[in-house]
């Protein structure tokens, strides 16, 4: 219900939405259907195939290793705030 008021547009419309499209809320505007985008086409696309090649068992909890803040920057993450 938030979504299709955000859009004025019946759910059902929401629901439908063709292939292709998708719908786009931004903060203070009505929702409108746009053409969806293609992750394939980002720069940066490439790493993120890179990265599903390594295989970890989540249920191994000795697998992961907590990073150190000092190293976020490395990894390319941010500090929260």
């Amino acid at each position: 219900r938030y979504f299709s008021v955000r859009a004025n547009k019946p759910a059902s419309s929401l629901l439908e939405t063709p292939s292709g499209q998708w719908w786009l809320f931004e903060r203070g505007h009505r929702g409108v259907m746009d053409e969806a985008y293609h992750l394939e086409e980002h720069p940066a696309y490439q790493q993120l195939t890179l990265a599903s090649n390594f295989e970890v068992d989540a249920r191994d909890e000795d697998s992961f290793e907590e990073i150190d803040p000092s190293e976020y920057e490395k990894y390319g993450f941010t500090p929260a705030a």
